[in-house]
């Protein structure tokens, strides 16, 4: 067991977290004053990755956690074989994999050619969600910890609206300052998904998928994203088509043809889809031609193959800013410690005595207070924050 954690004040003491001031003013073919300062905060995120090891396992021994992850594995590999999923050759999942456990908390993270930060192996990082919540749940009651997960919520869609010119007259800006993102988007299409007895759940998972595809450049259109939407968002649904057709195609169920029929006319996604074209400048060398974009996170540019993908590049760099802000409002609290970053939030825990001593929505208030600044910085808006889930005592509590 580790024994020599010395706390975060190194971390937290940094120069670079000094408050920028100033007006930022950004465009993704040019550089940016924020860029250098942008590097050296994900660069101490990065740094910072073995303290939140070292702390955790202080507290869940490694050898425990490895045979939580275990017990739970095959747990779930079993309900997941029994409900008779949907299965494609050349395609794994999750489930069908063997994976080698070596703790939960990543060791250290580290950047891809995309600026979102990765952990290798099998940890919360990454993991299967049905398949961390039950670890947690287990984990919870064993040690008497909350663990709290705060999602940045609609981070890219808010990072997309501020690239856009006359933001008020959008209907982005317009379905971001409603009172559920979501909710109002799934509620513009009830009346068709009612038909099929879908989940609020699943709604939202049809509707979502697509608003990123395209936001990162892709088309949702396109016969491979429709047919991993439905069998990803809506599997009893897939699963009753499959068994009645297995031979037919899931494009040509009624569902099928409803939801080509909702996102090839939903204004919000036509309001969208152009928005790549303006976050890469194409150069040509020797005949081999690539694009270009400048991030908040890094120094360098970032240099694809493909224009589409520079808008990913784009949001990506944002969201790693900012959570550097929510990392260190959570640590700034002294009790609140860091299991695992996630792309757009940050899986935490605390010991049930100090969750009890201040009510959740006031906890929530409290780091959103403090983790406000440098988005708003960046983004000339608000980014709130939100708890996906808490969970307590072996049981997920109602939010």
């Amino acid at each position: 067991m580790v024994t020599h954690f010395n706390g975060y004040s190194d971390f937290l003491s940094d120069s670079v977290w000094t408050r920028p001031v100033g007006q930022f003013t950004y465009s993704p073919v040019r550089p940016n004053s924020f860029q250098e300062r942008g590097q050296k905060l994900v660069n101490l995120l990065i740094g910072g990755s073995p303290l939140f090891y070292e702390r955790f396992n202080m507290v869940v021994p490694l050898e425990k956690q490895v045979q939580i992850m275990e017990g739970s594995y095959n747990t779930q590999r079993q309900l997941w074989l029994d409900s008779k999923p949907i299965l494609k050759p050349g395609v794994y999942k999750y489930f069908q994999t063997n994976r080698k456990f070596v703790g939960l908390c990543p060791s250290s993270y580290h950047r891809t050619e995309a600026p979102r930060l990765s952990a290798y192996g099998s940890t919360a990082h990454g993991m299967k969600k049905v398949l961390l919540l039950d670890i947690l749940k287990v984990i919870s009651s064993q040690y008497n910890l909350t663990f709290l997960d705060i999602d940045m919520s609609a981070c890219h869609s808010r990072v997309a609206l501020s690239l856009q010119g006359n933001i008020h007259n959008t209907l982005l800006y317009k379905a971001l300052n409603k009172p559920s993102f979501w909710g109002d988007q799934v509620s513009k299409y009830k009346r068709t998904f009612d038909k099929y007895d879908l989940t609020f759940k699943e709604c939202k998972g049809l509707l979502k998928i697509p608003v990123y595809t395209i936001l990162n450049g892709g088309n949702p259109c396109s016969p491979d994203n429709l047919t991993n939407n439905l069998e990803d968002n809506c599997s009893s649904y897939s699963k009753q088509f499959y068994e009645k057709s297995p031979d037919a195609d899931i494009l040509s169920s009624e569902l099928g043809r409803d939801l080509h029929k909702i996102l090839s006319h939903d204004n919000l996604l036509n309001e969208l889809k152009d928005l790549n074209k303006n976050c890469s400048i194409g150069l040509r060398d020797k005949g081999v031609k690539t694009y270009r974009c400048y991030g908040v996170d890094r120094i360098n540019p970032y240099v694809t193959e493909s224009a589409h993908k520079c808008i990913s590049r784009v949001f990506q760099s944002f969201e790693v800013v900012i959570l550097t802000s929510l990392v260190k409002s959570c640590l700034q609290k002294g009790n609140i410690h860091i299991l695992s970053l996630d792309h757009d939030g940050v899986l935490v825990y605390q010991s049930n005595k100090d969750f009890e001593t201040l009510n959740h929505l006031d906890l929530l208030a409290s780091l959103q207070e403090s983790f406000s600044p440098l988005p708003h910085y960046l983004l000339k808006a608000p980014v709130p924050l939100e708890f996906k889930r808490i969970i307590q005592n072996g049981q997920e509590l109602s939010l």
